[in-house]
């Protein structure tokens, strides 16, 4: 985590400069109808459309691709691709089961208040993955992702 406080005199890192260089220069309104405004829209409608498919291929237990198809979205921040990586990794759906690997994608999620997201860190907390036991801290996150539409959530929330 990096703490950056208007009063610091610590100088920025030059890769994290330029991250945040590009996500400025990148940032537009996809409902906008310049070119930058069209090319966001055209991007927020790939990934839906990568999130819908990923979806119904794991509906239909064809897992094979799955992870490809998330992992660069998911590396680039978009918090329902992480949240379903994370889905991947906790279950094994098309890699290798790594329930910590899981866990740490949720958390990711999670941060952005993605109801997927915040759901899979209850789970985590709830089966002690990546830490001890902890109902409360499991509840905590069911009733986030319960306020933010997380359907799943609603359901976990029904066993305590």
């Amino acid at each position: 985590m990096i703490y950056l406080d208007h009063a610091a005199t610590t100088p920025i890192p030059a890769a994290v400069a330029e991250e945040m260089m590009t996500a400025l220069t990148q940032f537009a309104n996809p409902s906008a109808q310049y070119p930058m405004g069209q090319e966001a829209k055209k991007q927020v409608e790939e990934r839906r459309a990568v999130i819908a498919e990923v979806n119904r291929l794991i509906d239909e237990k064809k897992y094979d691709g799955v992870v490809d198809r998330l992992l660069p979205h998911a590396e680039q921040g978009y918090a329902p691709a992480q949240a379903r990586l994370g889905r991947c990794y906790y279950n094994g759906y098309g890699v290798t089961k790594d329930r910590n690997k899981g866990r740490e994608w949720f958390r990711k999620a999670a941060e952005q208040n993605d109801p997927c997201g915040l759901n899979g860190m209850g789970i985590c907390y709830a089966h002690g993955i990546g830490s001890e036991i902890n109902y409360e801290k499991a509840v905590e996150y069911y009733r986030k992702a319960a306020e933010k539409g997380g359907i799943l959530a609603i359901g976990n929330l029904a066993d305590y």
